[in-house]
């Protein structure tokens, strides 16, 4: 997470001159962030997510994370274990029931994170304007990061050992 798209080991070594030896809180300065950008006038930031982080986007080189202690979990992280919580109630992958369990954490903010990728935005623009949660995702230029793909590895690996026939 304190790293989190710094681009190069050199802008590593600036914000930790004494490397990373543990859990490290983001750094103040962030080289290459975007959370500088204005926010566009329509913003559920702060409203209908990420509620009490809206002062942190619009200043230049705020760090993603922003605020987050050593060790915690980006919201990504939360959804997957969000994921892994509500395979575990409905023992097994239930599509409505992890929707609405993800929509709770997020619209909740029953997370710690600054920061949340387009392709959560898109959906809970979708959702907010009145579009059936089985239809508010949809694809973003980031939609394949690693973070739009943190639930994957688990659920597949769910699925594997729940139709293991050994």
């Amino acid at each position: 997470m304190p790293v989190h798209w710094f681009y190069s080991n050199e802008e590593i070594d600036k914000a930790f001159p004494t490397g990373i030896n543990g859990f490290e809180a983001p750094p103040a300065y962030h080289p290459t962030t975007i959370m500088g950008r204005p926010l566009p006038v329509d913003t559920l930031v702060g409203s209908f997510i990420l509620k009490g982080k809206k002062e942190h986007y619009g200043k230049e080189n705020t760090h993603y994370h922003v605020g987050m202690p050593a060790g915690e979990n980006t919201l990504n992280a939360y959804c997957a274990r969000t994921l892994l919580q509500t395979y575990a109630q409905d023992k097994s992958y239930a599509l409505d029931s992890f929707l609405n369990n993800y929509i709770k954490l997020v619209v909740e903010d029953n997370h710690p994170d600054a920061y949340a990728e387009s392709y959560h935005h898109t959906f809970f623009r979708n959702l907010k304007d009145g579009v059936r949660p089985i239809e508010c995702g949809v694809q973003t230029p980031s939609t394949a990061s690693a973070g739009g793909l943190i639930t994957v590895g688990p659920l597949a690996v769910l699925e594997l050992l729940r139709n293991k026939s050994v």
